[in-house]
């Protein structure tokens, strides 16, 4: 007589074991998954969990009816607010091979980029169309900057997001507390965000 297999289906009807995927067929006389299907799954749970942290949106603004909008026009000015050197050249070569605005700006910490800021408004010149803010920044950082920008009055709505390496969800948290702040950008950016930060100010 065939030596019946452990196995926690043993009550249930057999199949074609031949005609399983190996990693099943192991499963099913074993009852347990092969190391390989785990690490996969665990890895496709990760992956998910990594696109959320790599670009979250915040859903009050996104919903917001006074949602900026360019439709498919090119951007004219974009501010990048980071004291990485590597990152904001990368950033910027991005940026202009992609022809995503006719203008780049960049400052190395929030205070220099509020004094123009407020230069601009108060000679009524030309304002950015999208902020990518850093946290991590000397002299002022991401949130201080943030602080004082929502007390500014501008002629138009100016989006931003936080464009950072913190993967804290703590930071993720504090960035949509914010609404002028769109979403939270994980660094480095790729072609996919540039399009999704279109997506989301269009």
């Amino acid at each position: 007589m065939e030596k019946q297999p452990t196995s926690p289906f043993i009550n249930r009807h057999r199949p074609n074991l031949s005609s399983l995927n190996p990693c099943i067929h192991n499963m099913y006389l074993t009852g347990e998954s092969c190391l390989e299907c785990s690490v996969n799954n665990r890895s496709n749970a990760i992956a998910e969990k990594f696109n959320e942290v790599e670009f979250s949106v915040n859903s009050y603004t996104r919903n917001a009816d006074n949602k900026v909008s360019y439709g498919n026009e090119q951007l004219k000015t974009v501010y990048i607010v980071d004291d990485d050197e590597i990152i904001v050249y990368l950033t910027g070569k991005l940026i202009k091979q992609e022809n995503f605005c006719e203008q780049l700006e960049t400052f190395d910490n929030g205070k220099t980029a509020l004094e123009r800021l407020k230069m601009a408004i108060a000679n009524h010149r030309e304002l950015p169309d999208v902020m990518l803010i850093d946290i991590n920044m000397p002299v002022m950082d991401g949130w201080e900057f943030m602080n004082e920008f929502v007390k500014l009055v501008t002629e138009k709505p100016i989006p931003v997001f936080i464009f950072t390496s913190s993967i804290d969800p703590a930071d993720r948290a504090k960035s949509f507390s914010y609404p002028q702040i769109i979403g939270h950008i994980q660094k480095p950016l790729n072609v996919t965000k540039l399009n999704k930060i279109l997506r989301l100010i269009s």
